[in-house]
Order: C-alpha cells, then structure tokens, then sequence
C-alpha cells in the first residue's frame, strides 16, 4: 500500500466551505474507481486552519492513475484559492497497519 498525504493551511475565511467542499469531493473519489482504499481529511486541534489529508492506495499504479485523472485536476482547480501556501504532499510506503 501507498500513501498520499497532504498537509494544507486553509484561510481562516474559508474553513467551512473548505470542508464542505472536501466531504463532496471524497464522495466523488469513492464512486470512481481509483483503487483508493481509505481517503480521510484531518482538523489540527492546535491551529483549526491546518489539514492532513491522507490517500491510500493499493499499489503505485492506482496512485499514477487518480494523479493523472481529470478529477485531479479539477479538484486542484477548486482548491486553489482556499490555501494560504501550496500544500506539502508527500508520498510514503506503508510499513505497519493496525486492524
């Protein structure tokens, strides 16, 4: 498995529509078939304008196939103006999982 994850600093101004807008999205990502095994969008207790995203997909090939999608790139167009600075994605191996 692997994951994408993504650390985003959201206008205070925009936090609501922000997630509103992320809980749409996540619906739209799970009807496509993606090989998304879990998409979750995470609120910091510390700063509630910071956001962890984390994409998990089954294998690098599912991962090349939803970042060369056209809801990729709508998704960014959408997205864009709600970010204080470019998110931070990184891209990671899964090591261990709980079940």
């Amino acid at each position: 498995m692997i994951s994408l994850i993504s650390r985003m600093i959201v206008r205070s101004e925009k936090v609501r529509e922000f997630e509103e807008l992320s809980k749409k999205q996540i619906s739209i990502v799970e009807n496509k078939s993606f090989g998304i095994l879990q998409y979750t969008l995470h609120r910091s207790h510390k700063d509630p304008c910071q956001y962890t995203s984390i994409q998990c997909f089954s294998d690098r090939a599912a991962l090349k196939n939803y970042a060369n999608s056209s809801v990729i790139d709508q998704r960014r167009k959408q997205f864009d103006e709600f970010f204080v600075v470019t998110p931070a994605i990184e891209i990671c191996d899964l090591i261990v999982r709980h079940k």
